[in-house]
């Protein structure tokens, strides 16, 4: 902070713009902690730029209307890929380290979700499972929607999570949610529907798992028409 800092004066700037998400609003106002503590005439202004839409007094940030539409998509195909199997059960993960706003958003406006999991509320693996499995008996298909932070006490608990490692942000990198929760999902469902021995199943069916990761696919696309008046609106 104090080099960057250094830098400002160095090079007469009086007023920085900071664009970015959580990190970099925190990361400003430790600069702008250091400009007030050495009495210097810098403004420092932040310009909240995040998908994930989890910055404090905000309604929403711009991208999140097309991080969201995008994730949609990707949950409108995971559902039409279930439809199309005996017992198939389709799962998105979608961006979201800390807020599930990504996921629980284009849950709710696909139309299609059954279950949304996110970092904020921590959660048990048979709910889901007897969940899961009465939707597949009632509609032979299941849509899970989840957040790539969700779960990571349960994982912990479970044992299932590697050695932690930082990015170069300091930021802790996540255990992967998608492919440990598809396996767990799929080997629990296959054996409750082994033990039912349902009888409009008699070739003895199992789950057939469809798992979709759009990733940067939905943070790194054009901005749609909503966020492109939202950025007009604000400038």
């Amino acid at each position: 902070t104090e080099a960057i800092v250094d830098s400002l004066v160095e090079q007469g700037v009086n007023l920085l713009f900071v664009v970015g998400g959580d990190g970099t609003v925190r990361g400003a106002a430790k600069i702008a902690d250091e400009v007030k503590k050495r009495g210097l005439a810098i403004a420092v202004a932040v310009v909240p730029k995040t998908i994930d839409n989890d910055l404090p007094l905000l309604d929403r940030t711009f991208g999140f209307e097309t991080a969201v539409e995008a994730a949609r998509k990707a949950i409108n195909v995971a559902e039409t890929e279930a439809e199309g199997f005996p017992f198939g059960l389709g799962v998105v993960k979608v961006m979201g380290r800390n807020s599930g706003f990504i996921a629980m958003h284009s849950a709710l406006g696909s139309g299609f979700a059954d279950l949304c999991l996110v970092p904020e509320v921590d959660f048990e693996l048979d709910p889901i499972v007897d969940h899961l499995y009465n939707r597949l008996i009632e509609n032979n298909k299941a849509v899970v929607v989840v957040a790539e932070g969700a779960g990571q006490k349960l994982m912990e608990e479970m044992g299932a999570n590697g050695e932690k490692v930082t990015d170069a942000s300091g930021n802790q990198l996540l255990d992967d949610i998608g492919p440990w929760l598809c396996q767990q999902m799929k080997k629990r469902i296959d054996a409750k529907l082994e033990v039912a021995q349902l009888e409009d199943n008699p070739h003895g069916d199992k789950v057939t798992l469809k798992y979709v990761d759009p990733s940067y696919m939905v943070r790194g696309i054009p901005p749609n028409t909503a966020d492109n008046l939202y950025c007009t609106q604000l400038a």
